[in-house]
């Protein structure tokens, strides 16, 4: 009964943090008590401003052209679901396998690269009803929790288009910050392209500068602030947060000052 396990088993950030903070023990986040939902299990309500509305499993194609004709990057990326919201697909999901080798390890040493999967896209339609975003991905979270495997979702904020994760911390995703990755803050423009540094390794072998202006003479490089990384665990919630590599941190509610200034610019 996967839909009463969601419910009966819903954790939130404050449930990790406590009143006054996350609890450290080494360095690992203790795990506090399960803040239970009231009631005697079944499916989660549905608002009945969603009454006429469902998600299910979408055709990636049909997905793609959503997405790239409507996401803020105008791009495809990592595709193992696509989910969207019927009958009019005013919302697109994509889950994709996350592209470092090195994700799941990242998180915990109890989860596999199987385990985990990565909200790589997403979008909703501006006429959409206020609290979609977060409904939309509360039955996401149910379909694939009850259809798959995975025990960990992980989900990127992007300061430098003004987001700080909003959306999943309305879904009560537990949140990093964004000093988990190892690479440096920088997107580089090489032949023409700007590229991320993930990418720009994966396809040059390297992110320095001195080689990659001998690649291209045009090479420039752009400070790019790191995204904020927020986890949603489905299944064996207090064995992974005891492992967690990073910890848990209290949200964050606005972004920096070199995040405006770039957004501004840009």
């Amino acid at each position: 009964m996967a839909k009463r396990g969601m419910k009966n088993r819903k954790f939130t950030q404050l449930s990790i943090l406590g009143v006054n903070g996350y609890k450290l023990c080494g360095d690992s986040v203790i795990a506090a008590r399960p803040s239970y939902q009231g009631g005697s299990g079944g499916s989660i309500p549905t608002s009945p401003l969603h009454l006429n509305r469902y998600v299910g499993v979408m055709d990636k194609k049909i997905a793609r052209d959503l997405i790239i004709k409507n996401h803020y990057t105008h791009k495809w990326s990592s595709c193992r679901y696509a989910m969207g919201i019927y009958p009019r697909l005013s919302g697109v999901a994509i889950f994709g396998h996350p592209v470092g080798r090195r994700v799941a390890s990242s998180i915990s040493s109890r989860v596999h690269d199987y385990e985990v999967l990565e909200l790589t896209r997403f979008w909703c339609d501006d006429s959409e009803l206020k609290n979609t975003e977060s409904w939309f991905i509360s039955k996401c979270l149910m379909w694939i929790k009850k259809n798959t495997p995975t025990k960990v979702i992980i989900a990127y904020s992007d300061p430098m288009q003004g987001h700080i994760g909003t959306i999943y911390q309305a879904s009560n995703f537990l949140y990093q910050g964004n000093k988990t990755m190892l690479i440096q803050g920088y997107k580089h423009f090489v032949n023409g392209e700007w590229l991320h540094p993930r990418t720009c390794v994966a396809r040059y072998g390297t992110i320095n500068a001195e080689h990659l202006l001998s690649i291209d003479s045009n090479y420039r490089r752009e400070y790019q602030e790191h995204k904020h990384r927020y986890l949603y665990i489905l299944r064996c919630f207090d064995e992974i947060t005891n492992s967690l590599k990073h910890p848990v941190i209290p949200y964050v509610k606005k972004y920096s000052d070199r995040a405006k200034e770039m957004v501004a610019d840009g």
